[in-house]
């Protein structure tokens, strides 16, 4: 897959599922979303979410595409520690993630189609 975006772990792997970074300023509301490459917002549980309120990325990503015409399809989440420090360190505790972990390298559960059209089972270890 291509990465166009040269910006955090959230941004890039939102680009890689959906081909933008945006923050929406109202739950499910696509036409809310503006351009946000640095801070599209953070899931809860993450750094960048101070207040634990659940995301909505109300854009269309790409599984919604082959959802509509029938498309198998699947997005591997490793199952370990996250790969990097939520708060860019060098060292930290190791936090384990798996394929039902949303955060900032797993987007897909925090977007509005992936949740309606029930394909949270199609991210899989």
């Amino acid at each position: 897959m291509f990465e166009s975006d040269t910006s955090w772990s959230l941004p890039a792997h939102l680009f890689l599922v959906s081909g933008w970074s945006a923050h929406c300023t109202k739950k499910a509301d696509p036409m809310s979303c503006h351009p946000a490459v640095q801070d599209p917002g953070s899931p809860p549980g993450e750094p960048g979410n101070t207040t634990g309120t659940p995301l909505g990325y109300a854009w269309t990503d790409l599984t919604w595409l082959l959802h509509r015409d029938h498309v198998s399809w699947g997005y591997f989440v490793a199952k370990g520690d996250q790969p990097d420090c939520d708060d860019n360190a060098m060292f930290c505790a190791p936090v384990p993630q798996n394929a039902t972990t949303p955060g900032i390298w797993n987007p897909l559960p925090w977007f509005d189609t992936v949740q309606q059209d029930h394909q949270l089972s199609d991210i899989r270890p």
